[in-house]
């Protein structure tokens, strides 16, 4: 058996501005497709990486309830959320990720 795959980041590219909205747009558009392309890798990957726009502060419930409802759901497989205002932070984040295997269920942001 090969060696699973280091990480797989799922992007979201857009979503509503309400909370509320775009915890249930993310679910209506999005998760099924998320976890099928969890499930579809073979071997697993080792960590999720689900990315999406950055938001404010009311938005930070819903997407840390996510993140951890995905770590618990899909354990072993370690999955986060990260949202970044660029792409040096979006990187930035995902190397640490990639190097802190003690980190899951985590929303983490960065922003200028």
């Amino acid at each position: 058996m090969g060696e699973p795959a280091r990480q797989l980041v799922c992007r979201i590219d857009a979503l509503p501005t309400d909370p509320l909205e775009a915890s249930a747009a993310y679910f209506a558009q999005h998760h099924d497709g998320v976890i099928a392309a969890v499930r579809g890798q073979q071997p697993p990957p080792a960590l999720l990486v689900l990315t999406v726009p950055p938001a404010g502060s009311d938005h930070d419930g819903w997407r840390r309830a996510l993140a951890g409802d995905l770590a618990r759901s899909l354990a072993p497989i370690r999955c986060n959320l990260i949202a970044a205002s660029n792409a040096h932070y979006e990187q930035a984040l995902l190397e640490y990720l990639e190097g802190a295997p003690g980190v899951t269920g985590h929303y983490l942001a960065a922003h200028e």
